[in-house]
């Protein structure tokens, strides 16, 4: 195996600490203010992301959103071939 996997999953470690001491940090400053308590604001006040201020592990596979916790969208309908007028 090559690189030192057991730094990787230290500093991976060390990230999510200090992802959710931020965390804690910013409901204890919303609370102080009297802010509503939602995952969104939570995320932002805290300067972390949305999945990690849920407690949710990421799959892996890598989102189509254009924003942080934003879901996709309806699925439209392909468009259809602009007509052309055909000469007689």
């Amino acid at each position: 195996m090559r690189g030192n996997p057991g730094n990787l999953r230290q500093a991976a470690a060390a990230k999510s600490a200090a992802a959710r001491a931020r965390a804690e940090d910013g409901l204890r400053q919303m609370r102080r203010r009297g802010d509503p308590i939602t995952f969104r604001g939570l995320a932002q006040t805290a300067g972390v992301s949305l999945d990690s201020s849920t407690g949710r592990r990421r799959s892996g596979a890598r989102s189509n959103s254009s924003a942080p916790g934003s879901r996709p969208g309806p699925q439209r309908a392909p468009r259809r071939p602009a007509r052309t007028s055909q000469a007689a």
